[in-house]
């Protein structure tokens, strides 16, 4: 057995133990509960451990924790205006997007706060909890509007502060093209606090039995946010395109795709939820050949000259293997239209 291998049953292991734990201790009494916890404490030894032990416990409904450094925090504390500036446009951004997405005329401010605790100023948001069906406590509910919302809109703050991105691409650009325009207006009102609070922010996207997603805003990253909201594009153009996966990321919603017979993979945001799970599925599979159709736009500088250009993902599906890729090369994609 490799070394990989017995470090893959050890975690199935474990994350059948904690599973196990949660089941008896909700339904335990007190003392036996601490007894069920206690008993598990032993096994999670590692941060690794740890993660898997945060994975397991997660709420259904996505979770953002949030770490606040920077110049703007002293000690433990930072202005409570700035925080609330935050904490209000952050949950008016999650909003028009759940009703985007929900295809609602109305929608309510849903966020929770979960709290606001030293380290060095953390705050915990979430999306509210769906009911559960009876009998049904290990099974998960599926994700709401406003779990999705909260997802997307942290993708993008994260997206803005990623300097490591294939090429000289900018899929920022393309990514909010599809916010609905007061989602983008409070996510820029949410990035301009950040730059004027003089906040470094690092956290964690959760949610019940996903991987744990690292969440990073930089200064320089809110005000490249706050730029791209507020530029001019060009009218996008749909193009179709061949080639290979070569990759993808989950913590900031971007796929990269490397055309037949270039070297350089492209950055393109993948918006959609469902379309970003196609994507993982499709790049499990190693140099698989891919068509898709792809929305390019181009930044427009002040001075009226051509910026960095910005790709977003309609539409992908698999060609079968390498012996069609040569024969696509010319194909459209049908379906994209």
């Amino acid at each position: 057995m490799s070394a990989t291998e017995f470090q893959q049953g050890y975690e199935s292991l474990l994350r059948d133990a904690i599973r196990e734990t949660v089941l008896n201790a909700r339904d335990a009494d007190a003392d036996a509960a601490a007894f069920w916890w206690g008993a598990l404490s032993g096994l999670v030894r590692s941060e690794r451990d740890e993660q898997i032990l945060r994975e397991e416990t997660a709420p259904t409904q996505v979770e953002l924790d949030l770490h606040l450094t920077g110049e703007g925090v002293t000690g433990h504390a930072t202005k409570a205006n700035d925080l609330a500036v935050l904490i209000k446009k952050l949950s008016e951004s999650t909003k028009f997007v759940a009703r985007e997405i929900a295809g609602a005329r109305k929608w309510s401010e849903n966020l929770l706060v979960e709290g606001v605790a030293p380290g060095s100023v953390r705050v915990v948001i979430r999306a509210p909890e769906l009911p559960a069906e009876p009998g049904q406590l290990d099974v998960d509910p599926g994700e709401s509007a406003d779990s999705k919302a909260l997802r997307r809109v942290a993708s993008l703050l994260t997206l803005a502060s990623s300097d490591d991105l294939a090429g000289g691409d900018d899929p920022l650009a393309a990514a909010v093209q599809g916010l609905p325009k007061p989602a983008r207006e409070s996510l820029r009102l949410a990035a301009q606090t950040v730059v004027d609070a003089r906040w470094e922010v690092d956290g964690t996207v959760r949610r019940w039995r996903e991987p744990e997603v690292q969440l990073r805003i930089t200064s320089r990253g809110a005000k490249h946010l706050r730029d791209t909201l507020g530029q001019k594009v060009s009218k996008p153009e749909r193009v179709s395109f061949v080639g290979t996966l070569d990759g993808f990321r989950r913590s900031v919603g971007v796929a990269f795709l490397r055309p037949d017979g270039e070297g350089a993979a492209q950055s393109v945001a993948v918006a959609d939820a469902g379309l970003f799970i196609k994507v993982a599925r499709l790049a499990a599979e190693e140099d698989l050949p891919v068509r898709a159709a792809v929305e390019v736009w181009q930044a427009m500088r002040k001075n009226g000259q051509p910026g960095r250009v910005s790709r977003r993902l309609i539409h992908i599906e698999a060609l079968g293997s390498q012996e069609t890729l040569g024969a696509a090369r010319s194909g459209i994609v049908s379906d994209a239209e």
